[in-house]
């Protein structure tokens, strides 16, 4: 990836790709840029872009109050189609944003999901042709949970975000606009039937999944909506073959993202004597001292390593999962002269913040004073217990009414 510091007057501030002229963008990814206007791609009022079958994930603006979207910044004419913008973090927007004035732009069968703070936002969408907006916003026709994996590869070229099973974007794409497309992204065909209805329809997005009928010889339980929280409760899900292998079969466990969720144990063995039994495994949540509410994440089931090629290099498992969070920067409202004040798992953040209490101020457990703070508590009776912490760079004052 690449990045860009804060500009001066009439410099580009993009970490990706800037464009004042025609672009045409086709079976690409742009991923893991940082700039300090925008992430990913920046097409501004001269810019032209034709963006197709193509991945924009894993970008961000790297200044806060100054960047404006984590993904695409659109200020001039775009025609977005049959590509997927997600995992962006923004500071306006982290999906695609639409400055006013901008030119026609045209979107069909595009996967937007998974971006903060929103997915997207700004000027209308003149042509807005069957695409999945995950949060509903920019007048989305189609929303809601997108089952979508990681950034990985899903073979082909480059990396790609799979729609796994039960994804609403499956087999949902407008047939005229899929017409001149053959492949996806990965140059894979498309249409396939994913949902299994008797007809291939192309799928939303840069990603076309496989045929229904192809299932994973693995079996998972459950298949999704795993929930795990900041405080360390956890949960469990089995791991089982379909069929007797040949050979012995191992399978790779793994968390996409280890800062909400980790996984044991790292992998698991099959073989003849316990094919046919469910293995557990444990997923437990982690706690990453960030008020950023509820994370998803995933839990990957593979790839398998064996000599038996129905099971060797086999994956593409994800089982969806959801860290709860239990970090805020908000005072509880006792802190405005309440007789008693109890503060928990609480951040606070750059700048100067005062609890008063007529009673008692007790701060503990997880509460941190961050590097910038400058923290002031105000009663008769003051307890800091286990668990309360103050950066080095941060300032703390306790004292009396």
């Amino acid at each position: 990836g690449n990045s860009s510091a804060i500009p001066q007057p009439g410099h580009v501030s993009t970490g990706g790709v800037y464009n004042a002229g025609l672009l045409t963008m086709e079976a690409s990814t742009i991923s893991g840029n940082s700039g300090a206007r925008v992430g990913g791609l920046q097409n501004s009022f001269e810019g032209d872009s034709d963006i197709s079958n193509s991945t924009v994930s894993g970008n961000n603006t790297s200044v806060p109050l100054y960047g404006d979207s984590g993904g695409i910044l659109n200020a001039g004419t775009l025609t977005l189609s049959h590509s997927t913008v997600a995992d962006n973090l923004g500071n306006n927007t982290g999906g695609l944003q639409n400055l006013a004035g901008s030119g026609p732009i045209a979107m069909r069968n595009t996967l937007i999901a998974n971006n903060t703070p929103v997915d997207c936002s700004g000027a209308l969408i003149a042509t807005n042709l069957n695409n999945f907006i995950a949060d509903g916003t920019c007048n989305a026709p189609l929303f809601g949970t997108p089952f979508l994996g990681p950034l990985a590869d899903h073979g082909g070229p480059t990396l790609t975000h799979a729609l796994l099973t039960g994804s609403p974007a499956i087999d949902q794409a407008d047939p005229t606009a899929c017409g001149g497309l053959h492949t996806d992204q990965r140059g894979l065909p498309r249409p396939l039937d994913g949902d299994d209805d008797g007809q291939a329809v192309c799928d939303i997005g840069s990603y076309e999944a496989a045929e229904a009928n192809t299932a994973s010889a693995i079996t998972v339980t459950p298949p999704e909506g795993l929930v795990t929280t900041e405080q360390g409760a956890g949960t469990s899900l089995t791991v089982v073959l379909d069929t007797a292998p040949t050979a012995e079969v191992t399978i790779a466990l793994s968390s996409t993202d280890p800062s909400e969720g980790v996984v044991s144990p790292s992998s698991l063995l099959f073989d003849l004597g316990n094919w046919d039994l469910p293995q557990g495994v444990t997923l437990s949540g982690v706690r990453d001292l960030i008020p950023d509410g509820d994370t998803a994440y995933f839990v990957q089931i593979g790839p398998a390593a064996s000599l038996d090629p129905l099971y060797d290099g086999e994956t593409g498992l994800y089982v969806s999962a959801t860290n709860i969070d239990d970090t805020s920067n908000a005072l509880p409202s006792a802190c405005n002269g309440g007789s008693d004040a109890l503060l928990q798992n609480l951040l606070f953040p750059l700048g100067r913040t005062t609890c008063m209490a007529s009673g008692s101020i007790v701060a503990g457990p997880h509460v941190f004073v961050l590097p910038g703070a400058d923290v002031l508590f105000q009663a008769p009776v003051i307890v800091l217990e286990n668990g309360f912490q103050v950066d080095s760079e941060g300032q703390f004052t306790a004292g009396s009414p």
